[in-house]
């Protein structure tokens, strides 16, 4: 992976997921508050779809604690800036079509800002699945918003 920030003295996490039997994205969202639990909803997912989010909180540099049914897939808690990047998911793809609500437990007094999407799969197959690379322990995924990225790896930059 190779990314080249817009702007330097900044810092930000990229991290990338390879998806098979996905045919795109479908329903989106993005939120954010001065305080209280980290959470975005997306209304109209539907069966067999994946809802991946992206978050930052920058008062503090402190552990997410997802929900029941959710997972974080990555989380890289900045103490040198402060901040707190991380991607979170739904453990498995919905059963049912409906609302599905991206949330953590805690921290609840922090800033923070996140943006979820629906992963969709390709018609006839039973659900989207994570591919992973042979030395990757948990899947990834991306928050490169404000990056120009080259994909051929995977990396953690300060920015």
């Amino acid at each position: 992976m190779t990314a080249t920030p817009l702007r330097s003295g900044f810092d930000g996490s990229l991290t990338v997921i390879a998806y098979r039997n996905a045919s795109g994205t479908g329903v989106a969202g993005a939120t954010g508050a001065a305080s209280g639990a980290p959470d975005v909803y997306l209304p109209g997912v539907a069966t067999a779809s994946w809802v991946f989010a992206v978050g930052n909180d920058w008062d503090r540099a402190v552990a997410r604690t997802p929900v029941a049914g959710q997972q974080l897939q990555d989380q890289w808690i900045d103490t040198a800036s402060g901040d707190t990047f991380w991607v979170q998911s739904t453990a498995a793809p919905n059963t049912a079509p409906g609302l599905v609500t991206i949330h953590d437990n805690a921290p609840t007094n922090d800033r923070w800002n996140y943006a979820a999407v629906e992963v969709t799969p390709v018609a006839g197959t039973a659900t989207a699945t994570i591919a992973l690379g042979a030395a990757t322990a948990a899947p990834r995924s991306t928050t490169a918003v404000g990056y120009y990225c080259t994909l051929h790896a995977s990396a953690r930059l300060a920015l």
